[in-house]
């Protein structure tokens, strides 16, 4: 899994993303590519707002995802 500064990572397909609020979401299917272009996209947001959002289907991560990324990513 790959871990970027904005609280944000991607894991077999899924990107997980941690909104300004602090609710996480994970959108699923997204390709390793789309991710890169999100890590170097200059607004996160507009990126994810413009090519995330749209195409790739989004749910809230479980308490048991939620603890899974925090427990063994977010260290």
């Amino acid at each position: 899994m790959k871990i970027v500064k904005v609280d944000s990572s991607y894991d077999r397909n899924a990107l997980f993303v941690q909104y300004v609020g602090g609710k996480w979401y994970k959108y699923v299917h997204v390709p390793e590519t789309i991710f890169e272009q999100f890590v170097k996209a200059p607004s996160k947001s507009t990126f994810v707002n413009k090519f995330i959002k749209p195409i790739y289907r989004e749910m809230p991560l479980t308490n048991q995802e939620l603890e899974t990324v925090r427990r063994i990513y977010l260290q």
